[in-house]
């Protein structure tokens, strides 16, 4: 009797003891917890300012593949004066005031203010555009970024050769040079002068391509060249159709719409369908 009251008091010391390990476990685990969080939390906090900036640089290199190209176009009017013949008058174009100076030399144009905006602007843009651009392309893809700088870089370099990271800037070059050329020389002013230069950006653009050839697949860069080329054709003959009937046979005008329409409908029904069934 006396052995059965003693083990009746023992036993709540006992329970006693494992709530107590259970309770001192439980604060362990929290306070581990706790730990764990705090690291991440002060982590996060450091990569904060980092994830933000690269993410401002992919917006940034974004913006630049869209907008670099018309604002460099928009920055060539800043000459709104051209020569109707040499020595002759100097007459204002895109709606410039009439009290405009033009330069008739570049000694002379370096005094103008919208000068130096006009090169402050490109020079601008120019960092933002291809230096910016080279400067990510030519990182080393083996080493590890942060998930907003993997994805920069891959918008630039995805689908190249590795050797040709930098391709996009010569795409990024055609385009401005586009927009130069059209803003120059406008249809309806000089359209002869204004498709010739076009078919010469396009026609360096296919001889670059074709001797690069810079995808990683070869559909790719018979894609190219194929949508380069269809482009060149129709460029040279909506030019040709400028020496009108009757400066030439009304057989060769008819002849040349009748290419360009062929040409024109062929390409895309030539993309449409061999793409659908190769790619």
């Amino acid at each position: 009797m006396f052995a059965a009251e003693t083990a009746n008091a023992k036993a709540p010391k006992t329970q006693t003891n494992v709530g107590r390990a259970e309770r001192e476990f439980i604060l362990h685990l929290v306070q581990l917890k706790a730990s764990r969080r705090f690291k991440a939390t002060a982590a996060l906090g450091r990569n904060t300012p980092v994830r933000g900036a690269q993410a401002w640089l992919k917006c940034v290199v974004v913006w630049g593949n869209v907008f670099i190209p018309p604002l460099l176009g928009a920055t060539a009017k800043l000459l709104p004066c051209y020569g109707t013949q040499e020595g002759g008058q100097r007459i204002l174009m895109y709606e410039a005031a009439v009290s405009t100076s033009c330069a008739s030399t570049l000694g002379d144009a370096v005094g103008l203010p919208r000068f130096w905006l006009a090169v402050g602007t490109t020079a601008v843009l120019t960092l933002l555009g291809p230096v910016l651009w080279l400067c990510l392309a030519a990182s080393d893809p083996a080493k590890k970024h942060v998930r907003e700088r993997e994805e920069t870089v891959a918008f630039l370099v995805a689908g190249y050769e590795p050797k040709y990271r930098w391709w996009e800037v010569t795409v990024l070059f055609r385009k401005s040079a586009i927009y130069v050329v059209a803003t120059w020389f406008p249809m309806s002013w000089a359209p002869g002068a204004h498709l010739v230069y076009l078919a010469l950006i396009v026609a360096t653009a296919e001889l670059i391509h074709t001797t690069f050839q810079p995808y990683h697949s070869s559909l790719l860069d018979r894609i190219e060249s194929q949508a380069l080329c269809a482009a060149l054709i129709g460029l040279l003959l909506v030019a040709s159709l400028f020496i009108k009937w009757p400066f030439m046979p009304y057989a060769i005008y008819l002849t040349s719409c009748g290419m360009l329409c062929v040409v024109t409908a062929g390409a895309y029904l030539h993309f449409l369908f061999w793409g659908r069934f190769t790619i």
